[in-house]
C-alpha cells in the first residue's frame, strides 16, 4: 500500500503517461489518465487544506479519512449527495468528483475565518473543475472515445493547477 508521498508521485507519472499518450493520438486513455492525476491533486490539497497530510501514512487510509471529514461538515447533505458553495447545491456524482473536491477545498481554505478576497479564486477554481467533470471521469477507462481534445484538458487541467499552486502558496 502506498504511502501519500508515493501517492502524490504516482499522480505526476500517470499525468506524464497520459500526456505520451495523447501525444500518439490515444485522447481516450490520454485524458483518463491526466484526468486521474488532477483527482490527486485536488484530494492533495484538500487533505492539506484540512491538515490530514502526513506524508508516510498510507494513501487509503488518508483518503478514507478525507472523505469521512468531507461528508461530515454543515454544507454537505448527505441525504441529496449535494454540496453547497455561495447560493448553489452541487450535486456529487461520486467522490470521484473534481468538482465535488474543488468545493470541498475552498469550503476548507476559508474554514474559520473566511477570506472574503479570495472567493473569487476558489470560484473559478471550482468552475475549472466542474469544465473538467464534462471531460473525465473514472468510468472512462471503459470508452474509446472522449469529449475533448487532450490539448482542451490539458489547457483546462493547467488552469486547476494554477489555481492550486496560488491557494496553497
Amino acid at each position: 500500500m502506498p504511502t501519500l508521498l508515493e501517492f502524490e508521485a504516482a499522480g505526476h507519472a500517470r499525468f506524464e503517461d497520459g500526456f505520451c499518450l495523447a501525444m500518439i493520438r490515444r485522447q481516450a486513455g490520454g485524458v483518463y489518465l491526466m484526468g486521474y492525476q488532477a483527482e490527486i491533486r485536488l484530494k492533495i490539497a484538500c487533505l492539506k487544506a484540512s491538515g490530514l497530510w502526513r506524508p508516510n501514512m498510507l494513501d487509503r487510509e488518508a483518503l478514507t479519512r478525507l472523505k469521512r471529514v468531507a461528508t461530515d461538515r454543515d454544507w454537505f447533505d448527505p441525504s441529496t449527495k449535494t454540496i453547497a458553495w455561495e447560493d448553489q447545491r452541487i450535486k456529487c456524482r461520486s467522490f470521484h468528483s473534481l468538482e465535488f473536491w474543488a468545493v470541498y477545498l475552498a469550503h476548507a481554505l476559508m474554514e474559520g475565518e473566511p477570506q472574503t478576497d479570495r472567493l473569487p479564486q476558489l470560484t473559478n477554481m471550482i468552475q475549472v473543475a466542474r469544465d473538467l467533470d464534462l471531460f473525465w471521469h473514472p468510468e472512462n477507462r471503459y470508452h474509446e472515445f472522449v469529449q475533448c481534445t487532450a490539448l482542451d484538458f490539458v489547457r483546462a487541467w493547467s488552469d486547476l493547477e494554477n489555481h492550486l499552486t496560488w491557494l496553497e502558496s
